[in-house]
């Protein structure tokens, strides 16, 4: 009996012996395989780091905008080094082109220009409209000149416009933001103006054209005044003139 009883713990021991061993190896293995995972996703990393470096194109930052409505067949080309090497880029012919701000376009409209503002302008508008329910006369004006109105008159000594519809158009955005006052909601649009105390944005425009051309006139600016006079048949000096 008792030699039956060394067989059977013997065999029991053995037993947790190999189910140990095992547990062992599943353990290294998992270990493995999460190494191995790891260094696959590293490499995959690498290798897409490596893949959008070669796939993105070099990006030309010169364009070709034409003014006028004859377009001519012509093409513009530019000489990139690279690799040692001298590439020529065809430059790409846009009919709208952004600079320093002001969007310019073949026909000088700036059609594009006034259209974005406007946008832009009637969206703050519209930011002003959800977040005050109520406005009194002085915080409108003070919101509507630091928020709005420099929107729609930065750069307006290069970009004025010239026909009624676009006046218009950039008009529309201080006549919806002065309906924003309930009080003066239902009146005329000169009213709503006298009782804010705000010019017309028009009116604005012709007054800071007048001031840079007497600016120019005076040699406040720094101008080449000779071709400035010829330009525009003025005759004399800033001391005669003034």
């Amino acid at each position: 009996m008792q030699l039956i009883l060394q067989c059977i713990i013997l065999k029991k021991k053995k037993k947790k012996k190999k189910k140990k061993k095992k547990k062992k190896k599943k353990k290294k293995k998992k270990k493995k395989k999460k190494k191995k995972k790891k260094k696959k996703k590293k490499k995959k990393k690498k290798k897409k780091r490596r893949t959008r470096i070669r796939k993105q194109p070099k990006e030309v930052k010169c364009s070709v905008l034409k003014l006028g409505s004859k377009k001519s067949g012509t093409k513009y080309t530019m000489k990139e080094k690279g690799n040692g090497e001298e590439h020529e880029i065809v430059l790409e012919e846009h009919d709208v082109e952004k600079d320093l701000g002001v969007y310019v376009d073949n026909d000088l409209s700036f059609k594009e220009h006034v259209s974005r503002s406007t946008a832009k302008a009637n969206k703050v508008v519209e930011i002003i409209r959800r977040t005050f329910d109520f406005l009194t006369e002085d915080l409108l004006v003070c919101l509507y000149k630091s928020l709005v109105r420099p929107l729609l008159e930065y750069g307006h000594s290069v970009w004025q416009p010239q026909h009624k519809t676009l006046c218009s158009d950039v008009e529309d955005v201080q006549r919806r933001a002065t309906k924003l006052l309930a009080s003066i909601r239902d009146k005329p649009y000169p009213e709503r103006l006298a009782t804010l105390k705000l010019p017309s944005l028009e009116f604005r425009r012709k007054r800071g054209d007048m001031i840079d051309l007497w600016k120019y006139i005076h040699g406040v600016y720094d101008t080449d005044r000779p071709h400035f006079d010829i330009g525009l048949g003025i005759l004399g000096t800033p001391e005669e003139t003034a």
